[in-house]
Formats: C-alpha cells, sequence, structure tokens
C-alpha cells in the first residue's frame, strides 16, 4: 500500500474521541484538507469540533474552546521519508515539528514554541486501507501527558 493521506491532496473526514485527564472523553470529529503547492511544500488544514453531548462537556476543558483549526505548511524533500513542518493553531499558537514516512505509518512530533510550560506533541497515523488511517495523538506538558485524542480519517469523495 501507498500513502494517500499526507503525500496526497485531498479531503479527508476526521471522528473520534478527545480525552483529558480526569474527564470523560469528549466526542470530535472534523475535515482535514491536504493540498500540494510548488514542488516539495504541502498545506494541511484541520477544522475540528467538539460534539455537543449533554452528558460530557461540549468543550475541551484544557483548551477552553469547542473548535479546533490547525493550518499546517510543511516540506517534504524529493523521494525522501523525512519532512519539516511549521504549524500555526488558534490555541497552542505558533509550533514547529518534523515528521517520518515509514511503510506503514506517519509519525510525527511537534513542539510549542516559546512555551515555558514544555508543551509538545506526538502523533501516529497508522494506515488501515488505502482511504483509511487511525490516528493515536498525544500533547504533554513538562513530564505528563495532558490530552490524547484517537480518531478514525476516511478519505472523502474524490472530485
Amino acid at each position: 500500500m501507498t500513502h494517500t493521506f499526507l503525500l496526497q491532496p485531498g479531503n479527508w473526514n476526521l471522528q473520534g474521541l478527545w480525552c483529558e485527564r480526569k474527564q470523560k472523553p469528549i466526542p470530535i470529529q472534523g475535515e482535514v484538507v491536504l493540498s500540494w503547492h510548488q514542488n516539495n511544500w504541502f498545506s494541511w488544514n484541520s477544522q475540528l469540533k467538539f460534539a455537543n453531548n449533554d452528558d460530557s462537556a461540549s468543550a475541551s476543558k484544557l483548551l477552553a474552546t469547542s473548535e479546533l483549526n490547525l493550518t499546517y505548511r510543511g516540506y517534504i524533500g524529493f523521494q525522501e521519508s523525512q519532512y519539516t513542518f511549521v504549524l500555526k493553531h488558534n490555541v497552542l499558537g505558533n509550533l514547529e515539528g518534523h515528521g517520518w514516512i515509514t511503510p506503514n505509518a506517519i509519525i510525527q512530533r511537534y513542539w510549542v514554541l516559546n512555551d515555558r510550560q514544555r508543551r509538545q506533541g506526538f502523533e501516529t497515523f497508522y494506515q488501515n486501507a488505502d482511504d483509511t488511517y487511525y490516528l493515536c495523538s498525544c500533547l504533554t506538558k513538562g513530564h505528563q501527558m495532558i490530552i490524547t485524542l484517537e480518531a478514525t480519517l476516511l478519505r472523502g469523495a474524490q472530485s
């Protein structure tokens, strides 16, 4: 199987659970749009929303928001399996990161710039099928895990 997420332009639907310490999991859903510009440069925009559910909070207590907007811009060298990116996050601010593309997964690490709280994260996009990926994401603060996200990404219809 060849990776379709990140390496090809497209729309993806995300659905999963957002987990914070000592809180009930919160359903989250959204859309991820990947596009390529110039040689080897990609952009990746994610808009994620917490489900309104009377049983649990309608928003992340830790991030104090009901919506997450993430805008990535990255570079993958020709025929390379590693990449770098910058990320603008509507809550965390500016981030930088790098990733590896392995045969079965895309793995990336990022860190918040100029952050006294030492927040950083790690994500794995495991390919289950051509149009399906499982995401496991974790945000840490110092040495403690503070947020995890488990989600499925399904590729939307091609136009």
